[in-house]
């Protein structure tokens, strides 16, 4: 998923030769690959990040070469990392976001067998801003998850003891260039944090 064009041709030139050239419907041309010589592991929705110049495009056309090649992907669906109520909403977000021919396919994640009890909840916080990116945006949505925070998760990770769990609570911000106005609303509010990333 992290693979860029460059180097995603370098694996096809290891790995047999290209037909043709490339053209609209196969941008990376046509290729005869050795049987057993490419075996690709791959989530292509983590190639929408972008990291290291990833592009779902470049995946999904290796996969079509593959496919074309008479090799058939394996979907591994069952999740081993996440709690039933994540993997729930994960899929009900996923199946809208990833539509048409610029996303990746979706496959709906299985919660691993026997794991089907376990507690979790997923709470979408939606929050009207505006223009995403500007700094009056990063205010509103840091006030709003500041209060949101302190009356609605403080209450279900406060221990019988009085201490309060924020470990066991994560913020995704999409950019770190935007996070800066959160954090100043979360130290207002006293809420401790940390950042990664």
């Amino acid at each position: 998923q992290d693979t860029d064009p460059v180097q995603a041709e370098i694996v096809l030139w290891l790995s047999g030769e290209r037909d043709h050239p490339s053209d609209p419907a196969h941008p990376m041309g046509r290729w005869s690959l050795e049987a057993g010589r490419l075996f690709i592991v791959g989530d292509p929705k983590q190639s929408v990040y972008s990291f290291r110049n990833a592009d779902v495009a470049i995946y999904e056309s290796v996969k079509d070469i593959l496919e074309a090649n008479s090799v058939d992907p394996i979907y591994l669906q069952t999740s081993f990392r996440s709690a039933p109520a994540i993997i729930h909403a994960s899929n009900a977000v996923f199946e809208r976001v990833f539509r048409g021919p610029d996303n990746p396919q979706h496959v709906p994640l299985k919660v691993q067998p026997g794991h089907e009890a376990l507690p979790g909840s997923v709470d979408l916080f939606l929050c009207e801003t505006g223009d995403a990116d500007s700094e009056k945006s990063g205010d509103i949505e840091g006030a709003a998850l500041a209060r949101w925070l302190r009356e609605v998760v403080e209450p279900e990770l406060t221990r019988p003891d009085g201490a309060v769990e924020w470990g066991r609570t994560a913020l995704l911000a999409r950019k770190m260039t935007t996070i800066s106005p959160i954090l100043d609303r979360l130290r207002q509010a006293g809420i401790p944090h940390s950042v990664h990333g």
